[in-house]
Protein backbone atom coordinates (compact mmCIF):
# COMPACT_ATOMS: atom_id res chain seq x y z
CA UNK A 1 0.00 0.00 0.00
CA UNK A 2 2.97 2.04 0.49
CA UNK A 3 1.51 3.27 3.65
CA UNK A 4 4.62 4.67 5.60
CA UNK A 5 5.32 2.41 8.87
CA UNK A 6 8.42 4.30 11.32
CA UNK A 7 10.55 1.52 12.24
CA UNK A 8 12.49 3.86 14.57
CA UNK A 9 13.31 7.23 14.33
CA UNK A 10 15.90 6.93 11.66
CA UNK A 11 13.80 4.63 9.01
CA UNK A 12 10.40 4.17 7.50
CA UNK A 13 9.30 0.86 5.59
CA UNK A 14 7.31 1.28 2.64
CA UNK A 15 5.19 -1.99 1.42
CA UNK A 16 4.57 -2.63 -2.09
CA UNK A 17 1.55 -5.25 -2.45
CA UNK A 18 2.48 -7.74 -5.30
CA UNK A 19 0.41 -6.43 -8.56
CA UNK A 20 0.41 -9.96 -9.68
CA UNK A 21 -0.71 -12.81 -8.33
CA UNK A 22 2.21 -15.92 -8.82
CA UNK A 23 5.50 -17.03 -7.44
CA UNK A 24 7.79 -14.27 -6.62
CA UNK A 25 11.53 -14.69 -7.60
CA UNK A 26 14.78 -12.73 -7.27
CA UNK A 27 15.29 -10.09 -9.97
CA UNK A 28 18.82 -12.15 -10.82
CA UNK A 29 16.51 -14.96 -11.69
CA UNK A 30 15.10 -12.83 -14.75
CA UNK A 31 16.24 -13.31 -17.81
CA UNK A 32 16.71 -9.67 -18.99
CA UNK A 33 20.48 -8.30 -18.03
CA UNK A 34 19.01 -4.64 -17.34
CA UNK A 35 16.48 -6.11 -14.75
CA UNK A 36 18.83 -8.97 -13.67
CA UNK A 37 21.35 -6.59 -12.59
CA UNK A 38 19.54 -4.25 -11.25
CA UNK A 39 20.37 -1.47 -13.72
CA UNK A 40 16.66 -0.23 -13.85
CA UNK A 41 16.15 -0.46 -10.16
CA UNK A 42 16.08 -2.59 -7.07
CA UNK A 43 13.14 -5.08 -6.56
CA UNK A 44 11.88 -8.46 -7.11
CA UNK A 45 9.91 -10.47 -10.05
CA UNK A 46 6.62 -12.35 -10.31
CA UNK A 47 6.26 -15.27 -12.29
CA UNK A 48 2.20 -14.25 -12.85
CA UNK A 49 -0.47 -17.07 -12.42
CA UNK A 50 -3.00 -14.61 -12.09
CA UNK A 51 -4.73 -12.32 -15.21
CA UNK A 52 -5.33 -9.14 -13.35
CA UNK A 53 -2.31 -6.34 -13.07
CA UNK A 54 -3.67 -4.08 -9.40
CA UNK A 55 -1.84 -0.94 -8.16
CA UNK A 56 1.07 -1.72 -5.77
CA UNK A 57 0.68 1.41 -4.38
CA UNK A 58 -1.49 4.00 -3.19
CA UNK A 59 -0.69 6.90 -6.04
CA UNK A 60 -1.17 7.87 -9.66
CA UNK A 61 -0.34 6.05 -13.03
CA UNK A 62 3.00 7.67 -14.03
CA UNK A 63 3.66 6.18 -17.19
CA UNK A 64 1.84 3.88 -19.04
CA UNK A 65 3.39 1.65 -22.34
CA UNK A 66 0.39 2.17 -25.18
CA UNK A 67 1.01 -1.64 -25.39
CA UNK A 68 -0.09 -2.21 -21.59
CA UNK A 69 2.80 -4.09 -21.12
CA UNK A 70 4.52 -1.89 -18.92
CA UNK A 71 3.06 0.56 -15.77
CA UNK A 72 4.66 3.21 -13.82
CA UNK A 73 3.37 4.20 -10.78
CA UNK A 74 4.50 6.96 -8.42
CA UNK A 75 3.37 6.74 -5.21
CA UNK A 76 2.25 9.10 -2.31
CA UNK A 77 5.62 8.75 -0.70
CA UNK A 78 7.56 9.58 -3.76
CA UNK A 79 8.66 5.98 -4.55
CA UNK A 80 8.38 5.23 -8.28
CA UNK A 81 7.59 1.82 -8.95
CA UNK A 82 7.76 0.35 -12.86
CA UNK A 83 5.69 -3.14 -13.19
CA UNK A 84 7.11 -4.83 -16.23
CA UNK A 85 4.70 -7.57 -17.53
CA UNK A 86 7.04 -10.44 -19.49
CA UNK A 87 10.65 -10.07 -20.99
CA UNK A 88 11.03 -8.69 -24.13
CA UNK A 89 7.07 -8.15 -24.43
CA UNK A 90 7.99 -5.20 -26.39
CA UNK A 91 9.13 -6.90 -29.00
CA UNK A 92 6.20 -9.60 -29.53
CA UNK A 93 3.94 -8.36 -32.39
CA UNK A 94 0.46 -7.67 -31.96
CA UNK A 95 1.09 -7.97 -27.82
CA UNK A 96 -1.14 -5.06 -26.80
CA UNK A 97 -4.46 -7.71 -27.84
CA UNK A 98 -3.46 -9.51 -24.64
CA UNK A 99 -4.21 -6.32 -22.31
CA UNK A 100 -6.86 -4.61 -21.59
CA UNK A 101 -5.88 -1.72 -20.29
CA UNK A 102 -8.72 -0.05 -17.50
CA UNK A 103 -6.63 3.31 -16.17
CA UNK A 104 -4.84 6.05 -18.19
CA UNK A 105 -1.74 7.67 -17.65
CA UNK A 106 -2.48 10.62 -14.81
CA UNK A 107 -5.10 8.57 -12.82
CA UNK A 108 -5.01 8.35 -9.17
CA UNK A 109 -5.21 4.68 -7.83
CA UNK A 110 -5.46 2.83 -4.76
CA UNK A 111 -3.34 0.26 -3.84
CA UNK A 112 -5.26 -3.13 -4.90
CA UNK A 113 -7.13 -1.41 -7.38
CA UNK A 114 -7.12 -3.20 -10.90
CA UNK A 115 -5.34 -1.52 -13.28
CA UNK A 116 -4.74 -4.44 -16.53
CA UNK A 117 -6.35 -7.41 -17.53
CA UNK A 118 -3.85 -10.03 -19.24
CA UNK A 119 -4.23 -12.70 -21.02
CA UNK A 120 -1.88 -15.17 -19.83
CA UNK A 121 -2.74 -17.97 -22.15
CA UNK A 122 -2.44 -15.94 -25.31
CA UNK A 123 1.05 -14.12 -24.18
CA UNK A 124 2.20 -17.79 -23.12
CA UNK A 125 1.08 -18.66 -26.69
CA UNK A 126 3.15 -16.00 -28.52
CA UNK A 127 6.33 -17.27 -27.05
CA UNK A 128 6.36 -14.65 -24.19
CA UNK A 129 8.04 -15.07 -21.39
CA UNK A 130 5.82 -13.85 -18.43
CA UNK A 131 8.76 -13.32 -15.46
CA UNK A 132 7.16 -9.81 -14.35
CA UNK A 133 9.71 -7.40 -12.64
CA UNK A 134 8.38 -5.23 -10.33
CA UNK A 135 11.33 -2.26 -9.27
CA UNK A 136 11.91 0.91 -7.62
CA UNK A 137 13.33 2.66 -10.14
CA UNK A 138 13.48 6.40 -8.46
CA UNK A 139 15.04 6.58 -5.81
CA UNK A 140 17.32 4.44 -5.93
CA UNK A 141 19.75 5.53 -3.35
CA UNK A 142 19.77 5.00 0.62
CA UNK A 143 16.78 1.97 -0.02
CA UNK A 144 16.99 -1.97 1.52
CA UNK A 145 14.43 -4.27 0.19
CA UNK A 146 12.95 -6.48 2.76
CA UNK A 147 11.66 -9.70 1.70
CA UNK A 148 8.01 -10.47 1.30
CA UNK A 149 6.29 -13.78 0.62
CA UNK A 150 6.87 -16.31 -1.75
CA UNK A 151 3.67 -17.14 -3.32
CA UNK A 152 1.39 -13.55 -3.97
CA UNK A 153 -1.85 -12.72 -4.01
CA UNK A 154 -2.44 -9.35 -5.93
CA UNK A 155 -3.42 -6.43 -3.95
CA UNK A 156 -3.19 -8.58 -0.48
CA UNK A 157 0.21 -9.82 0.05
CA UNK A 158 3.10 -7.40 0.34
CA UNK A 159 5.85 -8.50 -2.28
CA UNK A 160 8.51 -6.19 -0.46
CA UNK A 161 8.99 -3.70 1.72
CA UNK A 162 11.51 -0.73 1.57
CA UNK A 163 13.28 0.45 3.83
CA UNK A 164 14.53 3.88 3.75
CA UNK A 165 15.70 6.68 5.52
CA UNK A 166 13.03 8.76 7.75
CA UNK A 167 12.39 12.26 7.36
Amino acid sequence: MSESMMVDERYEILDILAPLSGTAIGLDEVPDPAFACGAIGAGVAVVPEGEVMVAPVHGKVAALVSSGHAVGFLSRDGLEILVHVGVDTVYTPGVSRFFRVLVKQGDTVRAGQPVIHLDLQGLKSAGVVLTSPVVVTAPQDNIELLPGTKKVAAGIDVLFRVKRPGE
